[in-house]
């Protein structure tokens, strides 16, 4: 409507231009020359009047419900779909109808789909949460077989049924975190006072066996042990226990793996090996969910691909980074980087 309002008030002022010029002749006795301009002001009106008109019915008729139509597509493609349409013209109003039964049937996907996804979270925390008491039975066993004196043959099976059994236990803590990162639960961050000697510990003395047992070489280095700061403890031994895994898979015998720590302005854990390393191809992909490097096929090497997946979800929680370096065929470097919180005035953080 503001073209209307602009056309009427260009020719307004032509109009009152001619007629002030028509009154400066009258004097002079043209009297055919004001009927004249009477006649130009008048259909110069009329135009003006016929374009405003046509420009209303345009835009009630058509302009009107192609904006509104607009504003619908617009709002759907940001996830609103809650807008509905009035039609105004029988085609416009027929495509208007469409869309807005789209828009429905696209909500109501909408809703069952994020019904699926609760259903599958809770069945993942369900299956996760009943595996821990079995495991724990079978870990318990295995820990009392390992005092017996057994002969070789069945302490190698019992070597396979307690890795069995880790691995399984790991799985199972994954998929919990997993779920409870995408359905926002773990929002809330818990910051409790830890060292490096108590995050890495348990890890280095667990990794020294599984070196030992595998015919690798193991070696922690950790610096500024015991110095205090404020962070998650077992989520970050988590973390780093899904490196470590990775590290110890893909490096074979003879091989070593490197656990360093240390503290400055920053907490850095890194895991070095010398592994079959990771193409240039596939190092930007590593830390997407199930994701496993094609490699992997070829060398028939065990995993789920969702380790590195949780080890970016709980760094990135609490505000650092992780990335990695590789060769391929001169193994890894996995680098963890996290605030160096000294205090914190809240034990639990937003």
């Amino acid at each position: 409507m503001t073209l209307g309002v602009i056309l009427i008030a260009i020719f307004g002022l032509m109009a009152a231009y001619l007629i002030n010029d028509a009154k400066s002749n009258l004097g002079a006795g043209q009297a055919l020359r004001h009927q004249e301009l009477t006649i130009i002001v008048l259909t110069l009106a009329g135009l003006a009047f016929s374009a405003l008109a046509a420009y209303g019915l345009l835009y009630l008729f058509f302009l009107r419900p192609i904006n509104s139509l607009t504003k619908i597509a617009g709002a759907g493609t940001d996830g609103n779909h809650e807008n509905e349409f009035s039609p105004d013209s029988d085609e416009i109003g027929a495509l208007g109808k469409n869309l807005a039964d789209m828009n429905n049937t696209l909500r109501a996907d909408i809703t069952k789909l994020q019904e699926l996804d609760k259903q599958k979270d809770e069945f993942i925390k369900i299956v996760s949460h009943n595996l821990r008491t079995p495991l724990t039975i079978i870990q318990s066993n295995i820990s009392f077989l390992d005092n017996a004196h057994l002969d070789k043959n069945l302490v190698k099976m019992v070597k396979g049924i307690e890795d069995s059994a880790r691995r399984l236990s790991l799985f199972s803590e994954q998929m919990l975190t997993i779920t409870d990162f995408e359905s926002k639960q773990g929002g809330q961050l818990v910051r409790q006072e830890s060292t490096l000697n108590e995050i890495l510990g348990s890890l280095s003395r667990e990794y020294t066996e599984l070196a030992t047992s595998k015919g690798m070489i193991f070696k922690p280095q950790i610096e500024s042990g015991d110095t205090k700061f404020f962070t998650s403890q077992y989520l970050v031994a988590q973390a780093v226990r899904n490196i470590l895994d990775n590290a110890f898979k893909f490096t074979s015998e003879g091989g070593m793996v490197i656990l360093s720590a240390q503290l400055s302005d920053k907490v850095t854990i890194r895991v070095s090996d010398t592994g079959a390393g990771i193409s240039e191809v596939e190092l930007p992909k590593l830390f997407t969910k199930f994701h496993r490097a094609s490699g992997t096929l070829v060398y028939n090497y065990e995993g789920t691909g969702i380790g590195l997946y949780v080890t970016r979800l709980i760094v990135e929680q609490q505000g650092g980074r992780v990335y990695a370096q590789s060769q391929l065929g001169r193994g890894s470097v996995f680098t963890i980087e996290l605030p160096l919180i000294k205090s914190v005035t809240s034990e639990v953080i937003q």
